[in-house]
C-alpha cells in the first residue's frame, strides 16, 4: 500500500501507525545506538511496544491529560511522544536543555499534570511540582506490564474514540507561544509531504533535532516512517559526524546551520588531506551530466573517497528552516547532496512549503511583501487563544516574493524590514548576507537610520574576523571594509546601497535570546555618525 493511501485510509494518528506498522512489519524503524554500537527496532516491534507503553499509560495517567516528555531524541522519547499523542492525552515534547526556572514556567504555562523523562533529564524533572513523574528508564518495565494488560483482555487504549480535531501536541514558538496540532493537522501535512517523494524505503534518515520541535517530529520521525524509511538518531551533538559514519545515513532532517557546517566540513577536509584540487576536478568533470539525478549520482561516485567523513552514503537533506540559503545549497549539490529546504515559519513551527506550496496550503503577500499563510487543518490555534479560523490569512511576520516557478523565497522579517519613503522595501538579512560573504567580516547588522529628508537608508555596523584591538587597528578595519562595501554596493540598485558603516568595537546589544537589538545597533550608528561631524568639523576648523 502506497503512503499516500496508508494516511487517506487513517482517521487518527494511531490509526496511521497501526497501518505504518502492519504494513512495514519485518523492516527496520528505528536505529538506535546502545552499549557502543547501533540496535534496530522493527516496525512490527514498534507497533507492539507502542500499544502497550499506550496502554499502561491510559491507566496511570488521567484521561486526556497533558504530559510532558523531557529528554533528547531517542526511541525512548519517540515511543512514549507517540504513545501519548495517539491517544493517552496531550504531548508535549521538550528537550532535555530546558532546566531550571524555565522548565517549571513551561510546565506552568502547558498545564501540564504528568511528565515522562529520561536520565538525563532526571535533575530538571525534581524540580517540577507535578501529580504524577514517571521515569523513562523504566521504559521496559512499562512495556511489560502493558502487555500483560493486554493479554489479560484490556482494550482501552486501543478502542479509545479519538476526534479528528482532538489536540494530540502542543510545542512551543521561538516567541513563547503554544501551537495546538490535532490528528487532522498532522494527517494532513504528511499526507501533502509524502507527495514530494522527499525519501523512500530504502533511506535511513538520520535524526538529531531536538523533540521539541513540530517540525522536526513531522519531518524526521513521521515522514519517514509513513514511506517505510528507518530512523537513526544521533547519540548527542558532539559525536553526530562520528554516528553517520556508524550508520551511513541516506539522509538527514536538518537546519540550515548544520547543513552550512556539513558542506564545510567536506571542504576543509579536501584541503587537509592535500586533494582539493582533485575535488575540483571531479566537480567541473560532472557539471555538465544530465538529467539532474544523473549529475549527482555521478558526483557521489566520484567523490566517494571524501564523502566517507559523513557516512559515505548520504544523499538527500531535508532542510528546516526561515530562509534559504543558497550557497550552501550550490556546496552541498556540487558534492552530490540533493537538498530540499522547507520553509518553517517561526509563529507555526510546521513546515508550509518544499519547493513549492505544500497542498492545502495557500501562500500570500500583501502590498510590504508580507508572507500570509491559509489552509484547512493548517493547526488548531494557539493554546489559551481563540481557535484558529482557516478563512482567515495567518500572518508569518516574514518577508518574502515568488520565483519564477512560484515558489515562495524568504527575503528577511516584517519586524526588520526598512520601507523607503518611495516604497522600497529592503530587507537587512538580504545584505548582510552579501557584507558577510568577505573573510574581513565576522558579522553584520543592517538598519535603517534617518538621512535628514524624512527618509532612511540602510546603514551598517561591521564586527571584523579578527576583532578590533586598538584604535590604529580600527582604522585598517575602516579602509578594508570600506573597499569591501563599495564592491557590494556596485552589485546593487540605489535605493538599497550601504550609505554609512561603522567598525563594532565591543560586543553587539543582544536580548536575552542572543538576538540583536537592532534599535540599539540603529543608535550606535547615529551616535558614531554624529561623532564623525564633529571630527570633521574639529579638523576643518582647525
Amino acid at each position: 500500500m502506497s503512503a499516500d493511501l496508508l494516511i487517506a485510509q487513517s482517521g487518527s494518528l494511531s490509526e496511521l501507525l497501526c497501518n505504518i506498522c502492519d504494513t512495514y512489519g519485518t523492516l527496520v524503524a528505528f536505529h538506535e545506538k546502545k552499549q557502543g554500537f547501533y540496535q534496530h527496532v522493527s516496525f512490527g516491534r514498534f507497533g507492539e511496544e507502542l500499544e502497550a507503553l499506550g496502554t499502561v499509560l491510559s491507566r496511570l495517567l488521567t484521561p486526556h491529560s497533558r504530559v510532558l516528555i523531557v529528554g533528547k531524541i531517542g526511541y525512548a522519547v519517540t515511543l512514549a511522544t507517540l504513545a501519548v499523542a495517539s491517544g493517552v492525552g496531550l504531548a508535549v515534547p521538550l528537550s532535555a536543555d530546558r532546566k531550571g526556572e524555565a522548565l517549571i514556567k513551561l510546565a506552568q504555562k502547558s498545564g501540564a499534570t504528568a511528565v515522562l523523562y529520561t536520565q538525563e533529564a532526571e535533575a530538571a524533572v525534581a524540580a517540577l511540582d507535578l501529580p504524577c513523574k514517571l521515569s523513562l528508564a523504566c521504559l521496559s518495565e512499562y512495556i511489560g506490564q502493558g502487555r500483560a494488560l493486554l493479554a489479560s483482555g484490556d482494550t482501552t487504549y486501543r478502542t479509545q474514540a479519538r476526534a479528528a480535531d482532538e489536540a494530540v501536541m502542543l510545542s512551543y514558538t521561538a516567541s513563547g507561544k503554544g501551537v495546538l496540532l490535532s490528528h487532522k493537522s498532522l494527517l494532513r501535512a504528511l499526507y501533502a509531504f509524502v507527495k514530494t517523494n522527499t525519501f523512500d524505503t530504502r533511506d535511513i534518515v538520520f535524526s538529531h533535532l531536538s523533540p521539541a520541535r513540530a517540525d522536526a517530529w513531522l519531518c524526521g520521525i513521521l515522514l519517514p516512517l509513513c514511506v517505510g524509511a528507518s530512523v537513526a538518531f544521533a547519540k548527542d551533538g558532539r559525536h553526530m559526524m562520528q554516528n553517520m559514519r556508524e550508520i551511513h545515513p541516506t539522509a538527514m532532517v536538518t537546519v540550515p546551520v548544520v547543513a552550512a557546517q556539513l558542506a564545510d566540513k567536506f571542504y576543509q577536509t579536501a584541503v587537509k588531506a592535500d586533494c582539493e584540487a582533485a575535488v575540483y576536478r571531479a566537480i567541473k568533470l560532472t557539471d555538465a551530466v544530465r538529467p539532474y539525478a544523473a549529475r549527482l549520482a555521478a558526483k557521489r561516485r566520484l567523490l566517494m573517497g571524501m564523502r566517507a567523513i559523513f557516512g559515505g552514503a548520504l544523499r538527500t537533506l531535508l532542510v528546516l528552516g526561515e530562509r534559504q540559503n543558497g550557497a550552501t545549497h550550490r556546496a552541498l549539490t556540487q558534492i552530490g547532496i540533493s537538498t530540499v529546504f522547507c520553509y518553517v515559519p517561526r509563529v507555526l513551527g510546521m513546515p508550509v512549503t518544499a519547493g513549492g506550496a505544500l497542498s492545502g496550503v495557500t501562500v500570500m503577500l500583501d502590498e510590504n511583501d508580507g508572507i500570509f499563510l491559509r489552509g484547512e487543518g493548517l493547526f488548531l490555534g494557539y493554546d489559551n487563544e481563540t481557535p484558529y479560523d482557516p478563512q482567515k490569512p495567518l500572518a508569518t511576520g516574514d518577508v518574502g516574493c515568488f520565483d519564477a516557478r512560484g515558489g515562495c523565497l524568504v527575503r528577511g522579517r516584517v519586524a526588520e524590514r526598512i520601507v523607503r519613503a518611495d516604497g522600497t522595501v529592503i530587507c537587512p538579512e538580504e545584505l548582510e548576507a552579501l557584507i558577510e560573504g568577505s573573510a574581513l567580516v565576522k558579522q553584520a547588522v543592517v538598519v535603517g537610520v534617518p538621512c535628514g529628508n524624512g527618509d532612511i537608508e540602510p546603514a551598517a555596523m561591521i564586527v571584523p574576523a579578527d576583532g578590533v584591538k586598538n584604535e590604529e587597528d580600527k582604522q585598517v578595519h575602516e579602509r578594508a571594509v570600506g573597499e569591501w562595501l563599495t564592491f557590494v554596493n556596485g552589485k546593487l540598485p540605489t535605493q538599497i546601497k550601504i550609505t554609512a558603516f561603522a567598525i563594532a568595537t565591543t560586543a553587539l546589544p543582544c536580548d536575552v535570546s542572543g538576538h540583536v537589538q537592532r534599535q540599539a545597533v540603529a543608535e550606535q550608528l547615529l551616535a558614531a555618525a554624529v561623532r564623525e561631524h564633529q571630527d570633521k568639523d574639529k579638523g576643518e576648523q582647525a
